[in-house]
């Protein structure tokens, strides 16, 4: 029975070790766990806070953009108004031209 007794006592003790183990393992696993969650989530702000900067930029590029195809699209019905003035005002002085041509052709004869 000492036997039995003292061969249950290595057991418990052997189990004992390995539960303390385990344990120490499962802890330090634990531990690398919250420093690898930790450094994620450092490097997923990092990135969210980057994402917002360049939604920002592009968000002010597009405002610029807009503004300026505004502006142009101005400038363009200005010059085509403008070359429309033109086209009349040549017209009206080739009118002119030919009708002092032929008003100096009548006199010729």
């Amino acid at each position: 029975v000492q036997n039995q007794v003292f061969s249950l006592q290595q057991q418990l003790q052997s189990a004992e070790k390995t539960i303390a183990a385990m344990k120490s393992d499962h802890e330090e696993a634990m531990q690398r766990l919250r420093e690898s969650i930790q450094s994620t989530e450092s490097s997923t702000s990092a990135s969210q806070t980057r994402i917002a900067e360049l939604e920002n930029l592009v968000s002010e590029k597009d405002k610029e953009l807009a503004s300026s195809q505004a502006k142009l699209g101005q400038e363009l019905l200005d010059a085509k108004n403008e070359l429309s003035a033109l086209q009349i005002e040549k017209d009206e002085f080739d009118r002119q031209l030919k009708e002092a041509n032929s008003a100096n052709e009548a006199a010729a004869k």
